[in-house]
């Protein structure tokens, strides 16, 4: 995807159409958080996000790579801020998720 705002709302859409079948809850969750993980890597990592997306079992499991080497760490936003709350909303949300180094950044992942 390209390094551009625009990559988050097309990462919605890559989702919807791979889980299609999916229950509407589980899509629109996925939705959210990939668009968060997109939006990190445009707008941190400075780079176009590659973003995977597996379904096995009824389990689905979504990374997004960037080519930053910043290592992701969930912060408390201040209740005013009008941003900084993106991987609150994947931790509170996914069933797991994590990160691991890439040969040209890193890798952020999460299971539903």
């Amino acid at each position: 995807m390209p390094a551009s705002p625009s990559s988050a709302r097309l990462a919605r859409q890559l989702t919807r159409g791979a889980l299609q079948g999916c229950p509407d809850p589980l899509v629109e969750v996925a939705e959210l958080l990939v668009s968060e993980l997109v939006g990190n890597a445009v707008r941190h990592a400075s780079s176009a996000p590659v973003v995977r997306i597996e379904v096995e079992n009824g389990s689905v499991r979504v990374a997004v790579q960037d080519d930053s080497s910043m290592l992701p760490a969930v912060q408390e936003a201040d209740p005013e801020a009008d941003c900084g709350r993106g991987l609150l909303l994947v931790a509170s949300l996914a069933t797991s998720w994590g990160w691991s180094k890439t040969p040209g950044g890193k890798r952020v992942w999460f299971a539903l």
